[in-house]
């Protein structure tokens, strides 16, 4: 990813990391980590107070290091539409919210690189109409589970569950946060039978402020709605769409 991206206090901070980076330490309980579009590195952030340092955040080149919440000998800049490796495994390998960014055509060699570096992925990608800062791809789950399937991945919905109802943690990551393990690994089972075999769906709160966009414009073409208030309703909107 080289297009330019904005990251804001509002949406990339340590909130939910916190509450979500236990759960899924509890789980794996890795001792390393590569998340790979790492941003300014809050997850990573979230893993290193629980104890966990040896770890790599990949990202574009584009981050603003004076931003970062790790040090900057363990980022490492990198276009990840072109092909790379550090020649390493990780216990975990993350990627949250970043397929998006990548147009379709480089979805499943995105896919094998994360496969390349861990048998255990935590994997979330924007759904359909979920709007965001540089969405290109913005694909249903079913989408992604065919393409780790294809190298023999399975989805676990194990997270979601634990997250979804917490006002803490941002709404895309309690829509879309779910691990893909390797066939043969040996949490396989243990997953399979905490999963909830859901795959491709729509959180109230994402749902709720899109109908309330919709009544909103709705309520302006039957004139029951002034400018001003049409205008700061499109601006909020305007707003989640930048996140």
């Amino acid at each position: 990813m080289s297009t330019l991206y904005i990251h804001t206090e509002n949406v990339h901070n340590l909130t939910a990391p916190r509450e979500v980076a236990p759960l899924i330490s509890d789980l794996i309980k890795p001792s390393s980590i590569l998340d790979v579009g790492c941003g300014i590195g809050t997850w990573l952030k979230a893993f290193e107070q629980l104890g966990i340092t040896d770890y790599i955040g990949v990202d574009g080149s584009y981050v603003n290091k004076s931003l970062l919440q790790i040090p900057l000998e363990k980022f490492h800049a990198q276009d990840l539409r072109e092909a790379w490796s550090l020649d390493r495994k990780f216990d975990l390998v993350m990627s949250l919210e970043v397929a998006e960014h990548l147009d379709k055509q480089f979805a499943e060699h995105f896919v094998n690189t994360l496969v390349r570096h861990g048998d255990l992925i935590v994997f979330s990608a924007a759904i359909p109409k979920q709007g965001g800062q540089n969405h290109i791809n913005e694909q249903w789950l079913s989408f992604w589970k065919e393409k780790f399937n294809a190298v023999h991945y399975t989805l676990y919905d194990v997270l979601r569950p634990k997250i979804w109802a917490n006002e803490k943690v941002d709404v895309w990551y309690k829509q879309n946060m779910v691990i893909f393990c390797k066939e043969g690994h040996p949490l396989n089972e243990q997953l399979k039978v905490m999963s909830s075999g859901y795959i491709d769906v729509v959180h109230p709160d994402l749902f709720d402020f899109y109908r309330y966009q919709a009544e909103r414009a709705e309520l302006y073409e039957q004139g029951k709605l002034g400018l001003k208030s049409a205008f700061n309703a499109f601006l909020k909107a305007l707003v989640n769409k930048l996140k």
